[in-house]
């Protein structure tokens, strides 16, 4: 990098502004930074970890061949979440294209390991694939925030300033989204953290 920041604490911006120089290291910290929310956002819709993390794999390709065109470096993540959604779509229509349509959970999903970012490892496997399911089903706007918040960590300002709205809709989107899930898995979101 140009600067003398570490790139792993550098800025969205300043780590595409370095991409775009033709350093892969810098896109490299953008990858290891996103990629579990590229593959829960992937994983909301096929509920096959292997799909999803192909479809991260491929979103990364195409953000990074399309770099040059983000228009706001700062928003990076926001950006890489609809070519997410752009991905899941078009798997979608190969699947049934190719006529393999599978709606079983892939068991290698309940096997993971707790201590992935942004899960509890106090929920036992039964839970998270409950969670999972249950993000799945909300509404595609509800689902990027929720995802955003709690797998990436994000603060609401920050969620807010990636798909560039107001931070008072983002809490409101995820108080609502909250709502949804906890009439679904009611004692698992007793205490969510909206801040």
């Amino acid at each position: 990098m140009a600067d003398n920041t570490e790139p792993h604490q550098a800025s969205d911006e300043n780590l595409v502004a370095c991409s775009r120089q033709g350093d892969k290291a810098c896109f490299g910290v953008l990858v290891e930074r996103y990629w579990n929310m590229a593959v829960a956002m992937a994983m909301t819709r096929t509920q096959n970890l292997t799909q999803a993390e192909d479809i991260a794999q491929e979103s990364f390709l195409r953000a990074y061949i399309h770099l040059h065109t983000l228009k706001k470096p700062s928003r990076f993540a926001g950006w890489l979440g609809s070519i997410v959604l752009r991905e899941v779509a078009n798997s979608g229509r190969r699947v049934r294209r190719e006529r393999q349509v599978s709606i079983s959970v892939d068991p290698d999903v309940l096997n993971r390991p707790a201590a992935q970012a942004g899960e509890n490892p106090g929920l036992t496997e039964q839970h998270r694939a409950i969670i999972r399911e249950a993000v799945g089903r909300l509404p595609e706007k509800y689902r990027a925030v929720v995802i955003m918040r709690f797998v990436t960590g994000m603060p609401v300002t920050q969620i807010a300033e990636q798909l560039g709205m107001r931070a008072g809709t983002v809490r409101i989107w995820l108080h609502r989204a909250c709502q949804t899930l906890r009439k679904e898995i009611p004692p698992l979101l007793e205490e969510v953290d909206l801040s």
